[in-house]
């Protein structure tokens, strides 16, 4: 029997992901209008057997390419990290749309136990990511340098979870699974769900395509129903070998796992939300040491953040470094910084070591950085912001000047709505709702004027496009 009002929020949800064309992509079965298909589908849903006995298609994988700049580990000549360009691959996987649903409800359903188990632990304040708080980035951020503030002199530890997704191990998953259902065991149809997620398939999303010709059908400008049939899926995608298992294998040295399989896959409607209740009790274990040694501890997904007295942070270091192997994982040395946080006269300053002699350098979190008195925008992600903004330029421009032209008009009110303030949902705006909010002049700063500078940025540019015009077109 489904839970009427924990049902209604979960309709309401998949219609704000159905009028976002959120499911639209091609898979192993049609696309389902959900408006339409509500109640066929809460007639499955509501009976546990259906869902037990339901066999799961594989994912569908594709490689996102993110670039990023990364440390060198070297100095230039003021004494500034250097950095160069990388690129980041994180492998995205997309469930079959009948999956995606029963996903999305064992998430729905999942994450009102966990969130409810959380308030009883005391760690509901810890885990920002993948709960309903009404808080962006933007709060969180303000609330850790707010504490730092009133802190005084402290550290402030970060720490990655190395390939967090793709190191959970399927045992703690199916026992912290278990937990938030206060059940001995999972259920049938649970089962059968935590089944599909951890001995999940995949097929590159690049191979099929190839093999049925996606891409020239949408050049022809059909409407693909599918990839292709339930016969041709059993000949050549699963009796032509396209189909993978879960790759990733435990390696963490010390884990008790080592050498079995783990991971689940990025993108399902159901992974965020494991991924919080897999952690649940090193949230905890975390969460009362820090309490008593009287600090703060955070996590958003596998983002940590500890702030504690500097005497403390060895022993803090120290024991997320072990403690996070007794779940399988490890922590990725590359990426933990630690800012002491110093007073000189009245103002607070960060430093990178504990010595009065340490370089200055800002806290990084949430996409913010912080001195020990102002907050600021991420300098990486003002570069990245700069970098698409200049790109988009560039783009607008080639098509009203390139060779394929249909005239020279330049559409500026498509560039003001992504890279300006008259735009209402975009970076900038952003960074105006963060300014207000933490009250910050200098991420205000960062960022005033972006329409002059936009127009700046598009004359300059406007200038050796035009003079790159085609002669039939001047």
């Amino acid at each position: 029997m489904l839970d009427a009002a924990l049902f209604t929020k979960w309709i309401e949800k998949e219609e704000r992901a159905a009028l976002s064309k959120k499911r639209r992509y091609a898979h192993f079965d049609p696309k389902i209008d959900f408006l339409k298909n509500v109640h066929p589908l809460k007639n499955f849903l509501a009976d546990p057997k259906k869902v037990a006995a339901h066999a799961f298609y594989p994912f569908i994988k594709s490689d996102i390419i993110v670039p990023r700049y990364k440390k060198t580990g070297q100095l230039n000549e003021t004494g500034k990290p250097i950095r160069k360009l990388d690129k980041k691959i994180r492998p995205i996987a997309y469930a079959a749309h009948y999956d995606a649903f029963i996903y999305s409800w064992y998430s729905t359903l999942l994450s009102e136990n966990y969130e409810k188990k959380t308030k009883e632990l005391g760690i509901y304040e810890c885990v920002l990511a993948y709960l309903e708080k009404d808080k962006s980035n933007i709060e969180f951020a303000h609330e850790v340098f707010e504490y730092i503030k009133t802190k005084g002199e402290c550290v402030a530890l970060a720490f990655d979870i190395t390939s967090f997704f793709d190191g959970l191990d399927h045992l703690q998953l199916k026992k912290m699974w278990a937990l938030i259902l206060n059940a001995p065991r999972l259920p049938e149809d649970h089962f059968n769900v935590y089944r599909a997620i951890t001995s999940y398939t995949t097929v590159e999303k690049q191979t099929v395509e190839a093999e049925f010709g996606i891409a020239i059908k949408r050049e022809k400008g059909r409407k693909i129903v599918r990839l292709c049939s339930p016969q041709d899926f059993r000949e050549k995608v699963r009796g032509g070998g396209m189909i993978e298992k879960n790759p990733f294998i435990n390696k963490v040295k010390g884990s008790t796992r080592y050498g079995n399989v783990c991971g689940i896959p990025q993108g399902s409607p159901i992974s965020a939300c494991l991924s919080n209740i897999y952690m649940l009790e090193f949230d905890v274990y975390i969460n009362e040491l820090i309490i008593r040694l009287g600090g703060m501890y955070r996590r958003y997904c596998d983002d940590i953040v500890v702030v504690v007295k500097i005497e403390d942070a060895d022993q803090v270091k120290d024991t997320i470094l072990k403690t996070i192997v007794d779940y399988h994982l490890e922590i990725n040395d590359t990426k933990t910084e630690v800012t002491y946080f110093k007073k000189y006269g009245e103002r607070l300053k960060g430093l990178d070591s504990n010595s009065s002699t340490g370089r200055e350098r800002n806290m990084q979190y949430l996409g913010f950085e912080f001195n020990g008195e102002n907050a600021y925008i991420r300098a990486s992600s003002l570069s990245r912001y700069h970098r698409r903004m200049t790109a988009r330029i560039r783009e607008n421009l080639k098509a009203a000047y390139g060779q394929n032209s249909i005239g020279s008009k330049i559409f500026r009110k498509k560039l003001y709505n992504r890279y300006t303030e008259k735009g209402e949902r975009n970076f900038i705006s952003y960074a105006e709702r963060a300014h207000e909010h933490m009250e910050s002049k200098t991420i205000y700063d960062q960022v005033k004027n972006s329409l002059k500078k936009v127009n700046k940025k598009l004359a300059q540019k406007n200038t050796t496009f035009a003079t790159k015009r085609p002669k039939n077109m001047q």
